[in-house]
Formats: C-alpha cells, sequence, structure tokens
C-alpha cells in the first residue's frame, strides 16, 4: 500500500484528499481480508473474488452510491497497480472493474437537492442571531462559499495574506493558477470575522491560515462539514446539509 501511494504522489495526476481517501478505502479492505482469513494477508492473498466480496459486504452494510463507486475505484486503482507488477491478472482486473456497473447510472440520476431562496436567508438569520465569536467565524466562511462556489477544501487553503478587503477581493491558489473573486457580499462579515473572531481563535501571531479552528490552527474539512451541517439543523432546513447551493433562480 506503502508503495502504491507513492506512486500516485509521484504522478503529480492526485490531490492529497484524494491519495488519502484511497489509503482508507484499503486499510478498510485489509481489515475485513485479514478477519476473513484470520491471519495478516500477503499479495497472493489478494484475487478479484476477495476484493467484490468486500465491496458487496460493503454494499450490504447500506453505503451510497458514490460512496461504493469510490471504494470500486480506490480498489481498482490497486488491482492496476499490482497488475503492472505482475501480481494481478488482466483478467482479474476487468472482473473488478465490471462489478455493479450501474452505480455510474444511479449516482447520475439521483435528485439533487438544493435549497431554496429563503432556506438560504434563514441559515444566514440563524447564524447571524447567535451572536458568538464562533457564529461570526461560521457565517464568514458560509457567505464566502455561497458567494463565491468555493469547494470546502479551497476555502480551508486561503491564507490571511489571499485576502484584500480595501478591493474586496480574495486570491485562491489552484495548482499553477491563480483564481481572483470579488467578495463584495461577504465583506461585512469577513471584516467582522477579522476584528472579532479570528483574533480569539489564533493561538499564534505567525498564523498564515484565513480561517481558524476552535483549536487554534487552520480549520478542517470536516470542521466545516460538521459547521455547516450543524447550523442546518439549527435552523430547521428541509435539506440535511452537506453543501451549499443556490436554486436555479436565485444563481
Amino acid at each position: 500500500v506503502n508503495e502504491f501511494v507513492t506512486t500516485l504522489e509521484d504522478t503529480g495526476d492526485y490531490s492529497s484528499n484524494t491519495i488519502q481517501a484511497y489509503e482508507s478505502d484499503l486499510k478498510r479492505f485489509f481489515t475485513f481480508l485479514k478477519n476473513e482469513l484470520e491471519r495478516v494477508p500477503v499479495a497472493a492473498d489478494i484475487t478479484s473474488d476477495r476484493l467484490m466480496n468486500f465491496l458487496n459486504a460493503e454494499n450490504n452494510n447500506g453505503l451510497s452510491a458514490s460512496t461504493l463507486h469510490r471504494r470500486k475505484i480506490s480498489l481498482t486503482q490497486f488491482a492496476q497497480f499490482l497488475s503492472g507488477r505482475g501480481d494481478f491478472s488482466k483478467k482479474e482486473l476487468e472482473e473488478v472493474m465490471h462489478w455493479k456497473q450501474e452505480l455510474w447510472e444511479e449516482i447520475y440520476q439521483r435528485e439533487v437537492l438544493v435549497l431554496s431562496v429563503e432556506e438560504t436567508d434563514r441559515l444566514i438569520e440563524t447564524i447571524s442571531k447567535d451572536q458568538t465569536i464562533k457564529s461570526v467565524r461560521d457565517l464568514s466562511i458560509i457567505q464566502l462559499i455561497l458567494e463565491t462556489g468555493l469547494s470546502v477544501s479551497e476555502a480551508i487553503s486561503i491564507n490571511l495574506s489571499d485576502l484584500d478587503l480595501r478591493s474586496n477581493d480574495l486570491n485562491v491558489y489552484n495548482g499553477d493558477a491563480t483564481n481572483r473573486y470579488s467578495i463584495r457580499k461577504t465583506a461585512k462579515a469577513m471584516q467582522s470575522y477579522l476584528d472579532e473572531g479570528r483574533p480569539e481563535f489564533t493561538q499564534s501571531l505567525n498564523e498564515e491560515a484565513l480561517f481558524i479552528s476552535q483549536m487554534g490552527g487552520r480549520i478542517s474539512r470536516q470542521g466545516i462539514w460538521q459547521m455547516v451541517k450543524e447550523w442546518g439543523e439549527r435552523a430547521g432546513l428541509s435539506v440535511p446539509l452537506s453543501c451549499l447551493l443556490y436554486t436555479s433562480d436565485a444563481a
């Protein structure tokens, strides 16, 4: 697994989050295989049947189509790596690749849930009324995501130096490119966060991150997802929040 992960890192084609997800999926597979064999697995134990047995077990656990598909991709990539080493046959690789191909159709045909304009307003109002240091920070994050459409990974990567509230501009670095966003709608909430929230969270004058966790360092992806989920529940929204989207008429 370590060799496989190093290979992915060396290509430069995979984000750190993707590599971590693949590694996590493989650890789950090897735990499953160890329990099945009642011993530590070796390379010869990795067969298409055992890979698919694991996927079937995950399917029986009620995982979503998107999570199952990611598990399949992780195992398929690993099987391709093993095939290149001569430890896995091309026939077995094809068997894994054909496991539950209908997952793609299920993923793309599912209903996309979005917030209405009224629900978006209620979410912002709920956070604004809280009037705590945490709510000041959370409001700036959520308004920024709503205004710019940034992903969570992009939002947590922002440094203090990327922000210019004099011109209401934000620079976000994505690989070799820099994207500039106008944040006029978020500027007031962001200024409040910089004045009242960030100084309370940060534990170091040298901290570069814009958004700081309650532990004093850069906020994590999990921290933002949990924060968004909690505010959605407090606002009584009809959509369980895992991401923030305007409706088409509000875009």
